[in-house]
């Protein structure tokens, strides 16, 4: 029988909705920034490096982001169950900051084209990598559904485990 405190799908599941709530009042403002290139990608380089410092701080800060604290789940060690470093942290979001990273970087690409970009082919590239990303939740997800500890891809990654507070 599996143990109660990993059970936490459901619970990390509403963390991430309420998560992407904290964002909303950002995103709205991505749409009222205009329809400027040089403008949209700034303002997504802010938003990417808000996004990581609120997921790698907190995390590593005591394990919660306001989602997690709200569902009363923590992100802890995986080997002992104790408090995670900002090392873990970091190495946990690795996947998402790689693929905005390549994103935003095919984004300036666009921005500002020299004489050998081809914006059909940046498209391709971006739409390649976008589809990556909703493979990566896929498999994310899938793995936590298959491990003893409910353990997503990017727990492995980190050396983590989300568990339920007791």
């Amino acid at each position: 029988m599996r143990d109660y405190r990993y059970q936490t799908i459901g619970a990390r599941f509403v963390a991430s909705v309420i998560d992407s709530l904290v964002f909303l009042p950002f995103i709205w403002t991505w749409f009222l920034v205009g329809k400027s290139e040089l403008l949209l990608w700034l303002y997504g380089i802010a938003m990417f490096g808000v996004s990581t410092a609120y997921f790698v701080i907190l995390h590593g800060r005591d394990g919660q982001t306001l989602g997690k604290r709200l569902m009363k789940v923590r992100v802890v060690r995986a080997d002992d169950e104790n408090r995670i470093s900002y090392r873990q942290s970091m190495w946990r979001e690795s996947p998402w900051i790689t693929i905005n990273a390549i994103l935003l970087i095919i984004e300036a690409v666009s921005v500002f084209p020299g004489p050998y970009v081809h914006s059909t082919t940046l498209g391709a590239i971006y739409d390649a990598i976008n589809a990556l990303s909703y493979g990566w939740i896929i498999c994310d997800a899938g793995t936590a559904i298959f491990t003893t500890k409910r353990r997503s891809l990017h727990d492995l990654i980190g050396g983590t485990v989300v568990v339920r507070e007791t």
